[in-house]
């Protein structure tokens, strides 16, 4: 939370109150239990995470998201990559703080644009 303040109060161009902030600040909340306490609580703390992006970034998740569970993730096609909905509202919230903050983040988007 720290690192987050200070981000928050050296980053012009983004007002402090701005969406992306408190996103940031429940993607650190479910950091946190991940080290310290997971339990039942986390699912609802990663649901809470994506409808909260969802709703203020105006981007909707796809339709069919190809989740899989570790056990299905070792027997498929080590081609295709599986992603929870967390997963994608990270990403597309790392474009959206990256990119008002002035950040290059086309290669991220893009990697075959990097070589």
């Amino acid at each position: 939370m720290q690192k987050l303040a200070i981000a928050r109060a050296a980053a012009h161009g983004i007002p402090p109150n701005h969406w992306t902030w408190q996103a940031v600040a429940r993607l650190n909340k479910i950091r946190n239990s991940l080290a310290h306490s997971p339990g039942p609580k986390l699912a609802n703390d990663l649901h809470d995470y994506v409808q909260y992006y969802v709703k203020h970034s105006e981007h909707p998740l796809p339709s069919a998201q190809p989740v899989q569970s570790q056990r299905t993730r070792e027997s498929a096609d080590s081609e295709r990559p599986a992603y929870t909905a967390a997963d994608m509202v990270t990403v597309g919230l790392y474009i959206a703080l990256g990119s008002r903050l002035g950040f290059d983040v086309s290669t991220f988007a893009d990697p075959e644009s990097a070589a």
